[in-house]
C-alpha cells in the first residue's frame, strides 16, 4: 500500500514492457573465461601478503 492512498481505494497499474539493454549479455561461460582463476600458486599468494602488509604499515 502506498501512502496517501486510502485503504479501499481503487488503483490501476499499468505494465510496460522495456526495451532490453544494448550492451550485450554475456553468458555463463563468458563469465567464469573472464574471472581471475580461483587457486593461485605460493609464490602470488605470498606476494598479495606482502602487499597487502606494506599497505597496513604505511
Amino acid at each position: 500500500m502506498r501512502e496517501g492512498l486510502a485503504p479501499g481505494a481503487e488503483v490501476t497499474v499499468t505494465i510496460v514492457e522495456e526495451e532490453p539493454p544494448s550492451e550485450k549479455v554475456l553468458s555463463l561461460d563468458e563469465l567464469f573465461a573472464l574471472r581471475r582463476p580461483p587457486f593461485r600458486s605460493g609464490a602470488e599468494i605470498d606476494a598479495e601478503l606482502r602487499r597487502q602488509r606494506e599497505e597496513w604499515d604505511d
